[in-house]
């Protein structure tokens, strides 16, 4: 279920990204810092499916305690930034993009959690 939805958001920002794709290009800090979060993002996806196959229970309690808050002072950080555009267009498209970023990140730890939960003694 969590990854149906992660490939859901998935799409959103896949969509949102090609509306924003000549805008985004001449801000090359803002593409650069999407970038960044994406990467970020799929990492803790990625390691959060690890930790569930392999049973990984260090990984999955890592995941839980270190990358959500990474991501929450991330986006703290860029939206202040993003705003300072002065784009209303690009602003909007960007918070949506870091929502579904935000939403994939909450599966991931979803994951995790259910690896704590399969893995327990």
């Amino acid at each position: 279920k969590s990854i149906e939805r992660i490939a859901d958001h998935a799409q959103k920002i896949a969509s949102n990204l090609l509306k924003l794709v000549d805008d985004i290009k001449s801000k090359e800090e803002v593409f650069n810092k999407i970038k960044e979060i994406i990467i970020s993002v799929q990492g803790t996806f990625k390691d959060s499916v690890k930790a569930f196959i392999e049973r990984k229970r260090e990984l999955a309690h890592h995941l839980l305690n270190a990358r959500a808050k990474k991501f929450a002072e991330n986006e703290a950080k860029w939206v202040n930034k993003v705003i300072v555009l002065n784009d209303i267009r690009m602003f909007a498209l960007l918070r949506l993009i870091l929502d579904s970023l935000q939403r994939i990140t909450d599966y991931s730890m979803d994951i995790a959690e259910a690896t704590i939960d399969l893995t327990v003694k």
